[in-house]
């Protein structure tokens, strides 16, 4: 129990170093807050737990990882939860608690799931991936920039 609560304390004071305006101007702070937790905003209004749910798979998911991304991620996570039960343990109940937060809520942007999304590609997957702003990939497979800019492949 003395770990948990020096551990809490340890996280309010790094909380308040690295955020100290949090208690020298708290009347903004909570101004701000509710200025952001408007319950509706053009283009990003959610519909209710489900209609967000389905939302953030079939767009933002499905258009980030495909069909074929989702349905490796899907058997991913069913491969992890049977052959690895405390990474399972360990890892699903954020994913899941992550999801629903996003879910609940009265508006939906695409950017809160980047924490799911994953940040590196694998080691066999040879698509280019240039950035139109800093060249044009080569069709036959190669990105001629990947030594150049840290958008391409």
């Amino acid at each position: 129990m003395t770990r948990l609560a020096l551990f809490a304390a340890a996280a309010v004071a790094t909380l308040l170093l690295a955020s100290p305006y949090l208690l020298l101007d708290y009347p903004a702070v909570v101004r701000d807050l509710a200025g952001e937790a408007r319950p509706m905003h053009p283009g990003a209004t959610g519909g209710g737990f489900f209609v967000n749910l389905a939302w953030y798979v079939g767009h933002p998911l499905l258009g980030s990882l495909g069909v074929g991304g989702l349905a490796l991620s899907a058997f991913g996570i069913v491969l992890m939860a049977l052959r690895n039960r405390t990474a399972a343990v360990a890892v699903l109940p954020g994913i899941a608690a992550f999801a629903v937060l996003i879910s609940i809520q009265a508006l939906r942007w695409e950017r809160w799931l980047i924490p799911l999304l994953p940040l590196r590609r694998s080691p066999w997957d040879t698509r280019c991936m240039c950035s139109p702003m800093s060249c044009d990939c080569a069709p036959a497979g190669g990105c001629p920039c990947s030594n150049r800019s840290p958008l391409c492949c």
